[in-house]
């Protein structure tokens, strides 16, 4: 369930980052982000997938300057290791960068999503996680393959614009 009150427990934002289109979304998200939730207490995560042999090339992002400005916005690069997917199936990165997380709860936002409002006044409810069961039956062979002692259950949540915040976005809460 989601209030329109503020959100009384910190929680850290997760993205995935690499090289190409993704780095540039990823300007724009904590751009936006920035811009329009200005009392964020967490850490933004940009989880970057590793090279290795899951991978036809370095997926790491190349530029410098990119890297440079999304840190000067707040961004911590969260390197992991694709054991399951990577260039095959990069979708794959969502579920893989959950293990290099810490034990905190978060919000996931895809790169193309832009933030309108302050997400700080909507108060997520992380102790009642819920998804698609149909997927996430589908995901949980690839969950037991991550080595992971600990269970992350997930959380889909669509927010649409509404009064009297104006927050918007589509987004997955991921917590415990």
């Amino acid at each position: 369930m989601i209030d329109v009150e503020p959100q009384s427990a910190a929680f850290n934002v997760l993205a995935i980052v690499q090289d190409g289109r993704l780095a540039y979304e990823a300007l724009l998200l904590l751009a936006s982000f920035k811009a329009n939730t200005p009392g964020f207490q967490g850490k933004v995560f940009l989880a970057e997938p590793q090279p290795g042999k899951r991978w036809n090339r370095d997926p790491r992002l190349k530029s410098d300057g990119i890297r440079e400005m999304l840190e000067s916005m707040g961004a911590t690069f969260l390197p992991f290791e694709n054991k399951v997917f990577g260039q095959s199936y990069p979708h794959g990165n969502k579920i893989e960068a959950l293990a290099a997380l810490p034990d905190q709860p978060f919000l996931f936002l895809d790169t193309d999503t832009l933030i309108v409002g302050d997400l700080g006044q909507v108060s997520f409810d992380f102790t009642r996680p819920s998804a698609s069961m149909r997927r996430w039956r589908q995901q949980s062979a690839v969950r037991s393959r991550l080595e992971r002692g600990r269970t992350r259950p997930i959380s889909m949540l669509s927010l649409s614009c509404s009064a009297p915040t104006g927050a918007c976005a589509l987004a997955f809460v991921l917590g415990w």
